[in-house]
């Protein structure tokens, strides 16, 4: 059963029309707060700021006045329940509103105050009324608020419920040109949390199962197929949504893939992966939230989609591997981390390191040393170490070659060169570009023979051109990056993992 209700309020003279007025936001206004929002920090040179409050009310307020000067809209959802609020980041990223939490039966002091600073005039409750008790409505309407209800018998059908009511021709995004619902486990938020700012941000709407395939999964399928859904995402793992849902889907002519990792902070990273990579997501800034808890990452969804950037979950007193490593692969692009909760959600020691992760290696244009040329006085040898991987990272400040390495320490040594040779041969390199570099990683052990991955690595669109091993010998590497031109660059040597790094300006 879906349930719509449309209620006006005593001051009010005109019915409430099927599609909400929308306040208009400006693009990139969304995470450019106001002081008076935002507490600021600095750490090592990257801007570091908390949207919070005193409680889950508050840091909400916070948040909604961090994205609007006004709202005509507003969207309401449980503030001690998350089973039907989930879904409320698709209705807030259509409706171009924010998501306030309430209590039950009364409105808290820091929603009251919110609605009436946006000049708020239409209230959007998602949930029944088990979840959102009717004399909830009753004191909005008392304010001259118009209302309006959008729920389901349970927390599948509400998410199938504000799916329908505003998924339209034109407001279901895609994804590789088809038409494309989000799919999560409803019996908990671990995964769902993740997905809030692509709903809002790239209007995907939210649709929730079980485990295994089930009448929610009908419930969900009957969503999609009224709105013409062609691709559908599921998030999280097996465990979370069984091969048994994704086989139904794929058996009623979606296409069908998965996005997920092996906990909660994982997946939120291959979220923020694919958000990026396909769904022209922008990294910056990283957007913090609690992942053991519902509230701070639901009213943040708005707040993120609305810049299109994806949100990151961390724990209480740790930043978490999947987050750190998000921001060391995002390190130079990264101006401003944000934490959207108070200190007991995210400690201010986890927001530091947040900030200093992603300033590890930052050097833009201004901060390149252009007479950077190798490690001061050459440190001492790792113990033993193997090369394992190389990558290669395109930033918008600059290019990245990075090298993951076995043992405690790497020494190097980089430098330009006019011309690469292989050894002591003649021969040059078939490396593109108009300049090298040479990055030589020294060892104690001989090496020759331990790194069985790629020599050579091409890019295209970017300054570095190619990446070629030119040597591979007694504990000595090299390696060349050829570059479309001359320009400055850093290098460092980071720790656990073992990483070694060079990052070349992008600058012409």
């Amino acid at each position: 059963m879906r349930t719509v209700e449309r209620r006006r309020g005593a001051a009010t003279v005109a019915v409430v029309a099927a599609a909400l007025a929308i306040a208009a936001l400006a693009p990139g206004a969304a995470l450019a707060p106001r002081a008076a929002n935002a507490q600021s920090t600095e750490a090592v040179g990257v801007g570091a700021d908390r949207l919070a409050g005193g409680d889950r009310y508050a840091t909400a307020r916070r948040v909604a006045l961090a994205t609007f000067d006004s709202a005509d809209v507003a969207i309401l959802a449980a503030g001690h329940d998350y089973a039907d609020a989930l879904a409320a980041a698709y209705a807030g990223g259509v409706a171009q509103a924010p998501v306030l939490l309430t209590g039950r039966e009364r409105l808290p002091e820091h929603t009251d105050l919110t609605l009436r600073r946006l000049d708020t005039q239409r209230v959007v409750l998602v949930g029944g009324r088990a979840a959102l008790d009717p004399s909830l409505a009753d004191e909005l309407e008392s304010r001259g608020l118009q209302v309006e209800r959008v729920a389901g018998a349970d927390r599948f059908a509400t998410a199938a419920a504000v799916a329908k009511r505003w998924g339209d021709a034109d407001t279901v995004g895609t994804l590789k040109g088809q038409r494309t619902a989000l799919l999560a486990n409803g019996r908990g938020f671990a995964d769902a949390l993740a997905t809030g700012p692509v709903a809002a941000g790239a209007q995907l709407p939210l649709l929730l199962t079980t485990p295994e395939s089930t009448t929610a999964t009908a419930t969900a399928i009957d969503a999609m197929e009224s709105l013409n859904i062609q691709r559908v995402v599921i998030v999280g793992g097996e465990e979370a949504v069984s091969p048994a849902v994704a086989d139904r889907l794929a058996d009623r002519g979606f296409a069908v893939e998965r996005w997920a990792g092996r906990d909660r902070l994982h997946t939120a990273r291959t979220v923020a992966a694919k958000a990026v990579q396909e769904l022209g997501f922008d990294a910056q800034p990283a957007v913090l939230a609690r992942g053991g808890t519902f509230a701070d990452a639901l009213t943040a969804s708005v707040h993120a989609g609305s810049a299109n950037v994806p949100v990151l979950l961390t724990g209480g007193d740790a930043l978490g591997a999947p987050t750190t490593q998000w921001l060391a692969d995002h390190c130079g692009e990264l101006a401003k981390v944000r934490a959207v909760g108070g200190a007991a959600a995210i400690a201010p020691s986890v927001l530091n390191r947040a900030a200093e992760t992603a300033e590890a290696c930052r050097d833009d244009v201004d901060r390149f040393r252009e007479t950077s040329r190798q490690s001061p006085g050459l440190p001492p040898h790792g113990v033993d170490p193997q090369l394992t991987e190389v990558r290669l990272g395109l930033g918008q400040a600059q290019d990245r070659v990075e090298w993951h390495l076995a043992g405690d320490r790497v020494a190097w040594l980089v430098e330009w060169v006019q011309q690469p040779t292989r050894g002591q041969g003649p021969k040059p390199l078939q490396v593109e570009g108009e300049a090298y570099l040479a990055v030589t990683l020294f060892g104690r052990a001989q090496w020759g023979g331990n790194y069985q991955g790629p020599q050579r690595f091409d890019v295209n669109g970017a300054n570095v051109a190619e990446v070629v091993l030119a040597d591979d010998f007694e504990g000595t590497m090299r390696w060349i990056i050829g570059l479309q031109r001359r320009a400055p660059f850093a290098a460092q040597a980071q720790a656990d993992p073992n990483r070694f790094v060079v990052d070349v300006t992008r600058a012409p």
